[in-house]
């Protein structure tokens, strides 16, 4: 709508002209339920002026074509900017809100920046910080000469901006070390910036519009007394040709986590790049060089252990090297170069990381004999690609490990050359298992296999749009063949379950699709655009009999199925396995995330100087006690996460072992149950740390955390489809409540001996014993072992155990079936028991680790305390629980819990090292340190 279209006329006074009926769909169902009108709430919300004032902005947002949106379409930032601009200026030709209107309804301007934000905040901060704080602080701070900056920023004659912050102080604005200094001869003040911490940074407008600003500097008077913290109005561009002004260093912060239409901006000189060192000596000290001086090292001098001794003991020399070799190709390949600044279109992005791909299958980082050699070389593989990009390693992961490996699982010797092929890149692969309407309910999935005898064929269909396969890694521009899952039926019409097909869905050479296949890109995603997520639908898709993976059921050529397994609950059972193996993989990538996270926040705060005793001296972030608090839990979570991993690696690695060579046994059973178990509950625990954990460390990092640059955005975003893809979290849990629910319907009454092939459960052998403990601790003190948190542990999953039976009992002998108890007890008391399982299962692993005798004596306080930090933090969020069921009492209880863990955050050597410890993160500190 141009700006002096006539308005549509909302003044009616009925109900229904002024908050007409929503549109016939799918929630009429739930309007139609409602005990009371969503009309009359509204009016009752908002009132008729309100609503009539909000109408006519989204009217106007429909009906102009500069405001209209186009799915799917993704700008460039300097397009996005400029458009955002564009619609800025068309708001004052709108003019939606008068003097007269806002002093007559104030609400309104609050009603207006929020309709704004709901189309886009960039262009609602943009507009509000020019004609809001911009001309509010001038009318607030200044008098009637300063009236015609007011004035002119109305007209749109000049543009402002709020220039506060600095890029060494945000909160503490009293520390900000702008200055403006009056010269009497001239009646002028000279600003300046003393360096380049003392820039203006992270300012909304400035980047790209902004001519004028309100600066905050500390105001000097002959004589160099200084009056403190005052505001200026100050020209920075000339308002017709935007060009700087004199003496003024100008630009634009770059891209950030979220509101790109708004061009933050910074008055700078940039630092120029440091050197990057050479790693590629073998000596001790050439296998770890000192790190460059700086900041940190007065950490490093106050630490109570070598870091090079730490790294040595956790990795190993091998894995160190192999690391570094890794590291060192993407240092020196072009194909790799990072360009700080630079915004791929998707499209060439993926086609990069494609190409990055195949770079990776030139340079064979690992073949077969080292990764036998060596297992978790293949681990650490993924993860050093997930340090440079998850795009990267998600695809690699797929095509090489979750393709290859399903097919070695589930099928036979007649499907080997799909692997070889996959591994020379010959073709390349996806795992096709979700559906529109499927994800966690695999067994319901309704993709389709019918046997056809007269051709030894199956026909592989997609029964409707919902069916479709969908969200499908690999899919959406290079996959060339799948691991499809679908229902197999048999002549007469038999549905025998859930099974695996290979399906060819591209050409290799021309990457068209094959005849009956719809393929194509499901779009941008929240984060891993360099990963093509795909879906297709199959129409009468013919494919050989052969292609089924068959090592435990098959078809003959007849059309009979056969089957290894005594139940369809065995089989689909065995299914899932294939499924541990992916969850495993998500638990290393939450690990290294938040490693990369915790790195960069800690090495932040121990630089970052803000506030002190005294004006003149500002302390390191890092010593204050909520930095501590907030941080250093994550970082003892890094560490026991990290050492579950590696020992969860190994112990699937076992379980791999066994299916190779066919093992049957009763343990092999058990090994695949508890591993499917731990993988159930372990990969919402590290998915879920890590999220909070990278949140956290972006808040740590206060506005310089919000910058893209940082990387603390990316890794948050590429962390957050770890709690959904392979299961969803919530959901996952279930898996492992059920698994531990067996051992006391089961066993538990039948008085059989408990205990599982990775011993997680054998401590429910003294289930009757353990719930009758209590918390006997009197002084914080005695809490500073992860021993005391490990037998509260072990009193919580047995008390969370019993209460979940408990319930499940209750809701069957109230009439509720098996899958309506089971879904009226996740959430007390099944969610929690699964989460106090796992957590359980980690601090065990590690607090054994930290205290064997094998962890040189240097290590050992550091190790115990971290142990002893992460039980006593995971242990202190069911605080409820343990005070329901009687094993605390008294406030004593609840009160050293949270004393022994500021202790162990806030005094050495912990608070001490915690930078140093940082420095191991699995290389973590390397790229990190290039990244800064």
């Amino acid at each position: 709508m141009a700006p002096n279209s006539k308005r549509n006329d909302y003044n009616q006074s009925s109900q229904d002209a002024l908050v007409p009926d929503l549109p016939k769909g799918p929630l009429c169902m739930y309007r139609a339920k409602s005990s009371f009108s969503w009309k009359e709430l509204l009016l009752f919300l908002d009132g008729e002026d309100l609503i009539i004032f909000k109408k006519r902005l989204f009217s106007a947002f429909e009906n102009d074509p500069l405001f209209a949106h186009h799915p799917g379409e993704e700008l460039p930032i300097e397009k996005y900017r400029e458009l955002n601009f564009l619609r800025c200026k068309r708001l004052f030709e709108y003019d939606f809100l008068s003097i007269q209107e806002m002093m007559k309804n104030p609400l309104k301007i609050f009603m207006l920046i929020n309709c704004l934000g709901m189309y886009d905040w960039s262009l609602s901060a943009k507009y509000f910080l020019n004609t809001y704080v911009f001309a509010s602080t001038i009318q607030n701070s200044g008098s009637q000469r300063h009236m015609d900056f007011i004035q002119k920023t109305l007209d749109m004659e000049i543009f402002g901006c709020f220039a506060l912050t600095e890029v060494s102080h945000g909160s503490n604005t009293k520390a900000i070390r702008t200055t403006a200094q009056y010269d009497a001869t001239t009646q002028e003040f000279i600003i300046n910036s003393p360096d380049f911490e003392a820039s203006k940074f992270w300012i909304g407008n400035m980047g790209k519009n902004a001519t004028h600003a309100v600066v905050y500097a500390q105001l000097y008077t002959p004589g160099g007394q200084c009056h403190g913290l005052h505001s200026f109005v100050v020209q920075i561009r000339n308002p017709k040709t935007l060009l700087p002004m004199p003496g003024i260093m100008v630009g634009d912060i770059g891209k950030k986590l979220g509101q790109n239409g708004l061009d933050n901006g910074i008055i700078s000189k940039m630092a120029p790049n440091s050197k990057i060192n050479d790693y590629n000596q073998r000596s001790q000290d050439a296998l770890l060089p000192d790190l460059p001086k700086g900041p940190l090292c007065l950490y490093r001098e106050k630490s109570s252990f070598s870091w090079k001794e730490l790294l040595l003991f956790l990795d190993g020399e091998d894995l160190i090297i192999f690391k570094k070799r890794l590291f060192s190709a993407f240092e020196n390949d072009p194909l790799f170069a990072h360009h700080p600044g630079e915004e791929l279109p998707i499209e060439k992005y993926r086609e990069l990381n494609f190409l990055h791909c195949k770079r990776l299958f030139e340079y064979d980082f690992l073949n077969a004999h080292e990764m036998m050699k060596n297992p978790l070389k293949f681990f650490m593989l993924i993860n050093c690609l997930g340090m440079y990009d998850w795009s990267l390693s998600v695809k690699y992961f797929l095509n090489t490990y979750v393709f290859a490996t399903t097919i070695q699982n589930s099928g036979s010797q007649r499907h080997m050359d799909f692997i070889k092929k996959a591994l020379d890149m010959e073709i390349f692969g996806c795992f096709a298992m979700t559906e529109v309407s499927h994800g966690s309910n695999i067994k319901a999935i309704r993709t389709t296999a019918q046997y056809d005898p007269t051709t030894q064929e199956f026909i592989i269909n997609s029964p409707d749009f919902e069916a479709s396969k969908f969200s499908i890694g690999n899919m959406g521009k290079n996959a060339t063949h799948a691991v499809v899952y679908a229902q197999l039926y048999t002549p007469g019409g038999q549905c025998h379950g859930l099974h695996s097909f290979v399906v060819q869905i591209r050409n290799p050479k021309t990457l068209l699709p094959m005849p009956g296949i719809m393929v194509g890109d499901i779009g941008k995603k929240l984060g891993q655009n360099g990963l093509d997520n795909g879906f297709t639908m199959f129409h009468n898709v013919r494919i050989p009999r052969e292609n089924l993976l068959n090592r435990t059921d098959d078809v003959t050529p007849e059309g009979v199925y056969t089957t290894s397994f005594k139940d369809a609950r065995q089989r689909f059972g065995a299914l899932l396995d294939s499924l541990c193996f992916a969850r495993f993989g998500i638990i290393g990538m939450s690990m290294v995330n938040l490693k990369l996270a915790i790195s960069i926040a800690i090495r932040f705060s121990a630089t970052r100087r803000q506030f002190g005793p005294r004006d003149d001296e500002e302390i390191p972030v890092l010593e204050y006690q909520m930095q501590q608090w907030r941080l250093i839990p994550y970082l003892a979570a890094a560490y026991a996460l990290e050492h579950f991993s590696k020992t969860l690696f190994s112990n699937m690695m076992q379980f791999q072992m066994g299916l190779l060579q066919n093992d049957k046994s009763i343990r092999q059973a058990e090994l695949g149950r508890e591993i499917h178990a731990l993988t159930s509950a372990g990969k919402p625990l590290a998915s879920w740390t890590a999220q909070q954990g990278a949140q956290e460390c972006r808040e740590a990092c206060g506005g310089h955390g919000y910058l893209a640059m940082n990387r603390l955005g990316d890794i948050r975003n590429d962390n957050d489809p770890n709690c959904t893809y392979e299961g969803d979290n919530n959901v996952l849990l279930q898996q492992t409540s059920n698994y531990l629910l067996n051992y006391i319907t089961d066993r538990h009454p039948d008085k059989i001996h408990i205990e599982s092939p990775l011993e997680s459960v054998n401590f429910l052998e003294d289930f009757k014993n353990i719930l009758g403990q209590k918390f006997m601790i009197s002084k914080a003190e005695d809490c500073m072992d992860s021993s005391v948190s490990l037998a509260a542990y072990k009193w919580l999953v047995c008390y969370l155990l019993r209460e979940s039976y408990q319930k499940l009992n209750q809701e069957r002998k109230s009439g509720s079936d098996n899958f309506e108890a089971r879904n009226n007890c996740q959430v007390y008391y099944c969610h929690s028991l699964a989460l106090v399982f796992i957590e359980h299962t980690v601090l065990q692993r590690y607090h054994d680790f930290t205290h064997q005798s094998s962890t040189p004596a240097p290590l050992q306080p550091v190790l115990k305390r971290l142990s002893a930090l992460y039980g006593l933090w995971a242990l202190s969020k069911h605080m409820a629980v343990l005070y329901q069921g009687g094993y605390f009492s008294g406030e004593q209880a609840g009160k050293m819990i949270k004393n022994a863990i500021l202790e162990l955050c806030t005094k050495p050597p912990l608070l001490k090292t915690c930078a140093v410890m940082s420095d191991k993160g699995d290389m973590a500190r390397r790229y990190v340190w290039l990244i800064l």
